[in-house]
Formats: structure tokens, sequence, C-alpha cells
């Protein structure tokens, strides 16, 4: 089993066919608990179309939880009942980058 963020994502649509026939997906939810599996897949996230200036404190705090911590918790969560578990965490180009002014 591979379970996901992001699973209504570009990336798990294209992803799919490319696993084993058998392969299941199941969706890591909003909970403190992540499903037990060999892999994980942590590919949601949150880019505004403005500059951080001109977002507000709720929207700013929303994409720190969504980009930052929630997979701090998620990555902590998995380790902490499966240290053999293997995790990717998938960013943009506007992660490495910027986006717009930062």
């Amino acid at each position: 089993m591979l379970a996901v963020t992001g699973l209504r994502s570009r990336l798990i649509e294209e992803l799919r066919p490319l696993l084993p026939v058998l392969e299941t997906i199941e969706r890591i939810g909003d909970d403190a608990h992540p499903p037990m599996a060999e892999r994980y897949l942590l590919c949601a996230g949150v880019v505004r179309c403005k500059h951080l200036k001109e977002q507000t404190a709720a929207e700013v705090s929303e994409g720190m939880h969504v980009n930052l911590v929630r997979p701090i918790d998620i990555c902590e969560a998995v380790l902490a009942m499966n240290d053999t578990a293997r995790i990717c965490v998938m960013g943009s180009e506007s992660g490495y980058v910027g986006s717009y002014d930062e």
C-alpha cells in the first residue's frame, strides 16, 4: 500500500498507471494517525497566486501548515510507528526558486 496526501492531485493521477496492478493507494487524512504502510508520498501543497505581503494572516498560516507543519507531523508519526518506512515529500519548482517575490 502507498499512503498519500494530495490524493486528487495531478501527480497521483499520473502515478496510478505506473503502480503494480494490485497496489492500493490510501489517503492520509487530517487526523494525527496516518495509516500503516510501507511507503508514503506527501504531495499536497498550497501556492498562492499573490505576493506574501498581499496574503491575509489566515492564508499565510494555512500555507505554513499545509506546506511545512503537516508534512513534518506526518513524517514524525510515520517514523514513530515504522522506522523502516519510505517517505517521499514532493515539492514544486516554486518551493526551490520561490513564487512571485519570495
